[in-house]
């Protein structure tokens, strides 16, 4: 039901604003440099508030649909509804259904809203809402029922319109949001205004909730390091201010008071806390490893808020525990149904640079794709020198036929001049590509270039020459136009569009043709095009879905030109990219009666130039979570061929205009700690794999090489959350994505694989990204009877399920050798005898420990299908919060090494002085993470490759260095280690590996 007002009935009721001056509508990417925001205050009852921000969907996506601000707490941002549109819907959700009885619309330029509609969603169907009056059409008063969305549908007058504020409440609950914390420790703050920190954490809590210390520096805690931040972060929730003097001390503006005070690098926080306290007369309580200052402490100063206190700033918000006996949240039922399928390429934009250790990386990631940059503008466009000038049509093809008669040996191409200067990097970034089965899209083509014939006859012949060399030396088949040529088209005629797009098809098409021709290849061509960064149904995209078979000489090609449609996205949001992919559908239907598969040559959550101002990074749990969603979304909606992730590696990016972590580089790399007179590498190295890394590793894995996508059925009251099914034929896997998008509650799920035709007891594994997790498995199960298994899914997560439709037998292999190592003033001390092996990293190499181990490989003629290492362990932190440790696990050629002999002195392939390995290449490789808290617990890591490889190399034994490298700059790991069972503390808690045959 929609209900119409005039607009100037409800002015002179007041329940609209009047028309206000409308904020310049800006790129849809620049938004999201804004922070990951807060509760605003732990009082508000308003549900929607600030909930599952990327999933908020809307029917445009256009400049300025900011769907988010409706329910952001800011009354002036407003969700606006593009004029041309007249009509338009906003969704919001909120998780799980909970009880609702009211809801609240403000709208914004009122008097341009026609009508409006709102639906609530009750976690199984929809249903229409009146409002409480013909004269209040933005209050909706009913009878308590279960709600996870709602969903407004509003028609515009023809000038802007929207939505400011959306508010959805149970009003017969007093009970505060549990977000917050709990009821009692709510109502002490009612009677108190105070930050409340605790020894090591990164969180804050105050009248505005849990926030980090700073987003910028998410490792910032209370703790001597970060005192500056910690003493910025208390005023500003005291309603003060604190600027930055010279000689790092800050001038402050608290409570009435102005005042001076130390914020020195190493100076005691908590000391520089009480300061404060005292000059801006406050007060100042110490409980514990609690820290409180402000006014009205005494409401907190009792054992309840205490305690309450401590289990909101104690430890990763992320860790679970499962509800066994809770119903599930959500039942998850894959069947057999074929609805489609799923990418063949799913990977990443990079560059293999020799002398780096981004094939080990490569190696790690388990990719099958990437796009590389070698562009023929770039590389070949200097060796192309035609005798004359190409004046003519006939001079012009002319010279293509002496090139295509002999490609390397022609008088145009300085060949070995190119070869000379080239050949030696590029083998070395392909021939790794090749030697991992990775398939290429190169950017090949060139997006801009003088309007002449000689010009086009340069591009054509650096483009078919480059082609041709890709082609015949490391089998690269698809090949992109230039990057991003927006700009530019929308300077040229539609004549200069078709030409260029179709002159770099026509060099691209040829030169695989010629290789073909002169090497006995079959190599199929793929030519992808127009690689927008923009308005894919504009202009360029139509000029070129008309074209499909048209020559760059106006004539009809025999055959297609155009296989895939390129363009590039950067969004955060789920919903947009998969109505994008719809939509681009639409429009080639529309231009060419026909479809081509789209390719995503770049995606992510933001674009590279807004990062850097931005309070996110990617290891934020909602970046990672909506490009898992993503991922899925965009699979769901059927027609992609493939999307490349940018980007998987950039040296020199942290550094370049203090950029630092906050990048689209889903990696970090820098110069790596080395032993004092170790030869310098001139080239950065990979040091770190981000959770964005880590989800898009996961899901590559099961979803790519265009595998049947199956139906699955899935209930659940939360609207958003997913899960995708495939199965890999040569392995006999199935793969379930799940992902887990609520911003603040785990879910129980339960996944029936009753309809998998699977065998008694088939394994089944989860491998989870989460903010407590870095992709390591963290689950493995025999499947019971029932074929149901139940895994819990933290907050804001992805998790890959795979479950083995092969039987397999399981054998448990025990290091025949293990020992840690410890540097420094120790580095000759053997450890190989004790019942612990350990892993830190110090400032002082003194406390720097490195471990060991060593497997006998299984014997016998039947392959090894799956093998997990399991590790009994947990953290130590020298703070009060429990932030977990992260190590990796490297998989080593070198096993001349033995328990009672080994010591850091002499322990194969790391460093005597730093926490590094010395070589990290295709023998040498991460296979995993484990990340250890204060409570023990089993550590699980997936070394599949690693044992197949060492078996298919004829390796009897196979070492496992446990370590902690440096991950960034100035990387301070000195607070925690990890502490792990060795062998001698017995089989049931020392280190193993479960094999399935």
């Amino acid at each position: 039901m929609l209900i119409k007002i005039p607009a100037s009935r409800l002015l002179l009721l007041g329940l609209v604003s009047s028309a206000l001056a409308l904020d310049p509508l800006e790129q849809v990417e620049r938004d999201q440099a804004r922070g990951q925001l807060s509760s605003h205050n732990i009082f508000n009852r308003n549900i929607a508030l600030n909930s599952m921000r990327e999933f908020t969907h809307v029917s445009s996506y256009k400049r300025g649909a900011f769907g988010f601000y409706a329910h952001d707490g800011d009354e002036k941002t407003a969700w606006i509804v593009d004029p041309e549109e007249r009509q338009a819907f906003l969704q919001v959700s909120w998780g799980l259904a909970v009880p609702i009885n009211q809801i609240r619309v403000q709208e914004k330029a009122g008097e341009n809203i026609q009508a409006l509609k709102l639906e609530l969603y009750s976690g199984t169907h929809w249903e229409t809402l009146a409002p409480d009056s013909d004269l209040e059409r933005g209050r909706f008063t009913f009878a308590t029922r279960p709600a996870s969305a709602l969903r407004i549908s509003i028609e515009i007058n023809g000038e802007a319109g929207g939505i400011a504020e959306v508010e959805v409440y149970n009003t017969e609950s007093a009970t505060p949001l549990g977000r917050y914390g709990s009821a009692d420790l709510i109502a002490a703050m009612e009677q108190s205004d105070a930050v409340i920190l605790l020894d090591g954490s990164p969180y804050a809590y105050s009248r505005s909730g849990r926030k980090l210390i700073t987003s910028r520096a998410a490792e910032a805690c209370l703790a001597d390091l970060w005192t500056q931040p910690v003493l910025e972060r208390i005023c500003m929730e005291l309603g003060g201010q604190a600027e930055l003097v010279e000689d790092d001390r800050l001038t402050v503006s608290l409570n009435g008071q102005t005042f001076t005070i130390d914020a020195s690098h190493g100076v005691r926080v908590v000391d520089q806390i009480e300061r404060l306290a005292q000059k801006a007369q406050m007060e100042f309580l110490r409980r514990g490893a609690l820290i409180m200052v402000g006014r009205g402490l005494a409401a907190l100063d009792n054992d309840k808020a205490a305690s309450d206190l401590g289990e909101i700033l104690g430890r990763n918000p992320y860790l679970i525990s499962g509800r066994s006996k809770a119903k599930a949240d959500a039942i998850v039922t894959p069947t057999l149904s074929k609805e489609g399928i799923t990418y063949e390429w799913a990977g990443f934009r990079s560059t293999a640079y020799p002398d780096t250790n981004i094939d080990a990386w490569l190696k790690y990631s388990e990719t099958k794709a990437i796009r590389s940059w070698v562009n023929a503008a770039r590389y070949m466009n200097m060796y192309i020198r035609p005798a004359r000038q190409v004046e003519s049509a006939e001079d012009f093809e002319h010279y293509m036929d002496e090139i295509r008669a002999n490609p390397e040996t022609n008088s145009i191409v300085a060949m070995r001049a190119f070869l000379n200067k080239h050949h030696e990097d590029l083998s070395g970034e392909f021939g790794i590509c090749n030697a991992l089965g990775i398939n290429v899209i190169n950017e090949t083509g060139p997006k801009h270039w003088p309007d002449t014939l000689h010009d086009d006859f340069i591009q054509w012949a650096s483009t078919y020459t480059l082609t041709y060399y890709l082609a015949k030396n490391f089998g690269v088949e698809a090949h992109q136009f230039g990057n991003e040529p927006d700009w530019y088209f929308e300077q040229s005629t539609e004549e200069q569009i078709l030409r260029r797009l179709t002159l770099v098809a026509d060099a691209i098409h040829s030169a695989i043709e010629d290789v073909n021709r002169d090497h006995g290849r079959n190599l199929q061509s793929v030519y992808a095009a127009p690689v927008l960064a923009g308005n894919y149904q504009g202009r360029s995209a139509r000029i070129m879905m008309r074209n499909l078979d048209t020559r760059y000489d106006g004539t009809k090609s025999a055959t297609r030109l155009f296989q895939l449609f390129n363009r590039h996205r950067y969004s955060g949001r789920p919903h947009q990219n998969a109505l994008e992919v719809r939509q681009a559908k639409q429009m080639m239907q529309e231009e060419a009666g026909e479809v081509l598969p789209q390719v995503f040559t770049e995606l992510n959550y933001s674009t590279g130039r807004n990062w850097k101002n931005a309070s996110f990074d990617n290891d934020t749990p909602a970046v990672f979570t909506s490009i898992a969603a993503i991922w899925g979304w965009m699979m769901q909606e059927q027609g992609v061929h493939g999307i490349f992730v940018f980007k998987l590696n950039s040296p020199g990016i942290w550094s370049w205009k203090d950029t630092g972590r906050f990048s689209n580089t889903i990696t970090h790399s820098m110069h790596p700690e080395q032993d004092s007179g170790a030869k310098t590498n001139a080239q950065e190295q990979i040091s770190y794999g981000s959770k964005n890394f880590e989800v898009c590793r996961l899901f590559g894995r099961g979803f790519h090489g265009s595998r049947p996508l199956l139906k699955t059925e899935i209930d659940c009251s939360d609207l958003q959350y997913r899960s995708w099914t495939t199965f890999d034929e040569e392995d006999e896997r199935f793969y379930i994505w799940s992902v887990q998008p609520n911003d603040f509650m785990s879910y129980e799920l339960e996944f029936d694989l009753s309809q998998l035709d699977l065998p008694a007891d088939a394994l089944v594994t989860a491998e989870t990204v989460s903010g407590a997790r870095h992709g390591e498995v963290t689950q493995v199960i025999t499947l019971p009877k029932d074929q149901k298994i139940r895994l819990h899914q933290a907050p804001q997560s992805a998790m890959l399920v795979t479950v083995h439709k092969r039987k397999v037998s399981r054998e448990v292999l025990y290091p025949t050798a293990d020992a840690a190592v410890i540097q420094g003033n120790r580095s000759q001390a053997n450890l190989g005898a004790k019942k612990g092996l350990g892993v830190a990293r110090n400032a002082n190499n003194n406390s720097n420990i490195i471990s060991f181990l060593k497997f006998k490989l299984p014997e016998g003629a039947d392959p090894t299908q799956r093998a997990i290492l399991e590790l009994h362990g947990h953290s130590h932190n020298r703070h009060a919060y429990d932030s977990g440790f992260l190590f990796r696990v490297y998989a080593i050629e070198d096993n001349n090494w033995q328990e009672l002999a080994i010591t850091a002195d002499n322990a194969p392939n790391v460093y005597k002085t730093v926490s590094g390995l010395k070589t990290i290449d295709l023998n040498n490789y991460p296979v995993g993470h484990a990340t250890c808290y204060n409570t023990p617990s089993k550590l699980r890591v997936d070394i599949t490759r690693a044992v197949q490889e060492a078996q298919a190399s004829g390796r009897d034994e196979l070492s496992l260095v446990l370590i902690r490298e440096i991950y960034w700059p100035d990387e301070n790991t000195d607070a925690s280690r990890a502490v792990i069972a060795s062998r001698e503390a017995g089989e049931e808690s020392g280190p193993k590996v479960f094999v399935w045959k």
